[in-house]
């Protein structure tokens, strides 16, 4: 039997004026893996002359992310008064607890750039849901690796083989990236009350006889450990962790265990109510669905 659950396909969407990603989290079949709630690969983008992407100012509540780019850069701005460039291999992890705002945008510059990366939304547990907003940046020195059957893989988030990540997170999880070469062949192990999948950026891969490329997610059977091979010279992330007892609830870009949280966090927004953004006028009004 297959250790694959699902294959998913992403969905393209538009976060802003120039900017789309590829949305493999959530799906219909499968809302989260482990504490992971939304999955974006962002680009890969060619960034050129007077080409900019915004992402103007939006609010959350209820969860963590983490911004991980592979090349490139971001500038993120929040409503805690941060101004941070984000550069390939390095981690932005921003907890929005009660509620934060921020933006991003690639800044002008001459020359033309590529840019490519993940972000991801952790769901909070719920005693965490109304935590003091915090932001955290890793540079690519502060972030932990580890080689498993001659690949190095770098530990992003929680922790993996008591090996620990650049960023704790607020619940049991796990995230690691890797650039194993064609013909490399690699087992991952999960623990046993563990959710886990692999998604590729690029390249393929084979699971128990499947193909999974570009842009598709494999998620795990609960507790499954998988062996994969490289068909191509690859880019994948592996990630998971405990699931929570009791489902999220999630609407635009707020996450909670209760509707009312959420139906106040829209409340705030509308009404100007949570901090802006520093050196920000424009922001993404209320959606109406």
């Amino acid at each position: 039997m297959s250790a694959i659950d699902f294959i998913l396909l992403p969905k393209k969407k538009s976060l802003g004026s120039n900017f789309f990603v590829r949305r493999s989290l959530p799906d219909t079949r499968k809302q989260m893996v482990g504490p992971f709630i939304f999955w974006d690969h962002i680009g890969p983008y060619v960034i050129q002359d007077g080409y900019e992407i915004q992402v103007r100012a939006h609010p959350h509540i209820g969860l963590s992310t983490m911004t991980y780019l592979f090349s490139g850069q971001l500038v993120h701005r929040d409503s805690l008064g941060n101004v941070q460039v984000i550069k390939a291999g390095q981690i932005n992890w921003m907890t929005a607890g009660r509620g934060i705002s921020h933006s991003e945008r690639t800044e002008p510059f001459e020359g033309m750039n590529t840019m490519e990366g993940i972000q991801m939304w952790v769901a909070l547990p719920d005693e965490d849901e109304d935590c003091a907003p915090s932001f955290l940046h890793k540079g690519l020195k502060a972030i932990p690796t580890m080689d498993i059957d001659s690949i190095t893989y770098s530990i992003l988030l929680g922790s993996y083989q008591q090996t620990n990540g650049a960023v704790k997170g607020y619940s049991p999880m796990f995230c690691l990236s890797a650039k194993p070469t064609k013909g490399h062949r690699a087992q991952l192990w999960t623990n046993e009350e563990h959710e886990s999948a692999l998604y590729v950026f690029s390249g393929a891969v084979t699971i128990d006889g499947k193909v999974i490329e570009q842009g598709q997610m494999a998620v795990m059977k609960p507790g499954q450990s998988i062996e994969y091979s490289c068909l191509e010279d690859s880019n994948i992330m592996y990630f998971g962790g405990k699931p929570f007892p009791q489902k999220k609830q999630i609407w635009w870009n707020f996450v909670s265990s209760s509707t009312q949280k959420i139906e106040r966090a829209k409340q705030r927004w509308a009404n100007h109510e949570f901090e802006s953004v520093v050196d920000e006028d424009e922001r993404i009004p209320l959606p109406e669905k």
